[in-house]
């Protein structure tokens, strides 16, 4: 199943992480967005984003945005997670953890199974 994600601070701050499988394994090549909420559960407009590296590391350097935030991470054969980062997040990185796309949604899709 979903591993539990911490939150990460931001504001003018760093905000750095890794994309893992439901192994544990590291995701390189993830596409990981920061993205505004909009109104309701809308989503808003994206603000950054970034590929993870080899070892499924991701950072950016300095994020000024007004939270809440919303981080979405995207990758071949893996469901698309998104995670809230509110204004009372203090850690410094993250851990995002990717589960298996399932079958129905990969044929949906048009992707062989």
């Amino acid at each position: 199943m979903l591993g539990i994600c911490q939150t990460a601070a931001f504001g003018g701050s760093s905000i750095t992480g890794v994309v893992r499988d439901s192994s544990g394994a590291p995701v390189p090549g993830a596409l990981v967005q920061i993205v505004t909420v909009g109104a309701g559960s809308g989503i808003g407009a994206i603000l950054e984003q970034t590929r993870s590296a080899g070892a499924g590391t991701f950072q950016w350097p300095s994020v000024d945005a007004a939270p809440p935030l919303r981080i979405r991470v995207t990758a071949s054969s893996f469901a698309t997670r998104e995670i809230v980062l509110s204004p009372a997040s203090t850690a410094s990185s993250i851990e995002i953890r990717l589960a298996p796309e399932s079958v129905n949604a990969a044929i949906k899709q048009g992707i062989p199974v």
